[in-house]
């Protein structure tokens, strides 16, 4: 019953914000971008629910949890719209990420590390976030079922569970608000299936799960089998849409989401026998 208090006005939130948007994208015909709005927004407003509206600028690393998603939103929004060429994207994209990673990881470049072995952190993680990207990128271009915005809900879902077992009862809530926004936006694909791809979703979830996990591993008890395994998970089931004309339509599907499973729980497990 605790549990269900602590997380419930964040979900319920979060589904409510982002399944209107997403619902109402698609029936307009806009989904290539409504759904980063459906994203950003839900887990903002889940956010805000479960843990406040920070000021601006924030004090600690989560609170900059929400202006991420929101910034990470407008890219999203821009990139479906504007469609750049691949190259400017992926420098726009590796730009973004190295200032979200500097300014979540301040508090290591104030207490734990030198200028220069802090920005090959960051440049390092900036790299993985974007090479992540690319792959979500091409699978929503490729496949317009409720395969990638499945994988990512089970993949956010996986992330509060392992968050909640390493200590950190605020990000295993906010991993779950950003599970119910992504919940929604599946249930709005497998509800009204998309005539474009939802391309937009790629950023504000990229963005919002990488910063979780290593908000996870460095600032709390994540271990780092657990965020690195959360962080590839998806990665096996993306390369099934390559096969996927040689399998039905929902046996691929499930099939990508067994996939998915095994690395999920995994990472669940591992955080369990650390959890302090």
């Amino acid at each position: 019953m605790f549990l269900l208090q602590q997380f419930l006005p964040g979900v319920l939130t979060a589904v409510l914000i982002s399944g209107v948007i997403a619902f109402a994208g698609r029936l307009w015909g806009a989904n290539r971008w409504a759904d980063a709005v459906a994203l950003g927004m839900g887990y903002a407003g889940g956010h805000l629910v479960t843990a406040g509206w920070p000021a601006l600028p924030p004090s600690e690393a989560t609170q900059w949890l929400p202006y991420f998603a929101l910034a990470a939103m407008f890219l999203g929004v821009i990139d479906a719209v504007l469609r750049p060429p691949g190259p400017l994207r992926m420098l726009i994209w590796m730009l973004c990420c190295m200032g979200f990673l500097r300014l979540l990881l301040s508090a290591k470049f104030q207490y734990g590390w030198s200028l220069a072995q802090g920005w090959l952190w960051v440049a390092g993680l900036a790299a993985g976030m974007l090479a992540l990207a690319i792959f979500l990128d091409a699978a929503v271009r490729r496949d317009r079922s409720i395969s990638t915005p499945l994988v990512l809900t089970i993949v956010a879902g996986g992330t509060s569970a392992a968050l909640v077992l390493s200590g950190s009862m605020l990000l295993g809530q906010l991993a779950m608000a950003l599970a119910a926004a992504l919940g929604a936006i599946l249930a709005a694909t497998f509800l009204l299936p998309k005539s474009v791809e939802g391309r937009g979703i790629v950023p504000v979830g990229v963005a919002s799960l990488a910063c979780l996990w290593l908000s996870g591993y460095f600032y709390s008890e994540l271990p780092l089998a657990s965020a690195l395994l959360l962080a590839v998970a998806s990665l096996p089931a993306l390369f099934m849409i390559s096969i996927s004309e040689r399998v039905s339509s929902w046996g691929a599907i499930a099939l990508r989401a067994g996939i998915v499973l095994i690395p999920v729980v995994i990472s669940v497990m591992l955080a369990f026998v650390a959890s302090p």
